[in-house]
């Protein structure tokens, strides 16, 4: 239907996100409303909550949405880990046990510097 009518509706969402009134046919950014009482309003065509709303749904387009992958330390690991380096090897580890079931694939592992990590700890 969109092709028919020539309309790409990801096009659209993004004028709106960018407030574009003109680019949606719109004369002017405001419009006059007569409220109660015979007062004119000049209200704003396009929302700031429009535009919010449009940019957030874009940005499921354009950005991937990433996953929580959580990580299961059994009891006799929560009593030995004392100390940060014993939470990153045990972390690492956990790490290794789920690459190895497939269950994570291409796991980014930051590289733990003792040195730099231990800087401001005395």
């Amino acid at each position: 239907m969109a092709e028919k009518l020539n309309i790409d509706p990801f096009k659209i969402m993004l004028h709106f996100a960018a407030g574009d009134w003109k680019a949606l046919g719109y004369d002017s950014p405001t419009e006059e409303r007569i409220a109660d009482g015979g007062i004119t309003l000049e209200i704003e065509r396009i929302t700031p909550q429009m535009r919010l709303q449009a940019a957030e749904k874009a940005a499921k387009y354009l950005y991937p949405t990433l996953k929580a992958t959580e990580i299961k330390i059994d009891s006799d690991t929560k009593k030995s880990i004392g100390s940060y380096e014993e939470f990153i090897i045990a972390r690492n580890k956990e790490r290794k046990r789920l690459e190895e079931q497939k269950i994570i694939e291409d796991a980014v592992v930051i590289p733990y510097d003792k040195k730099k990590t231990n800087e401001g700890i005395k």
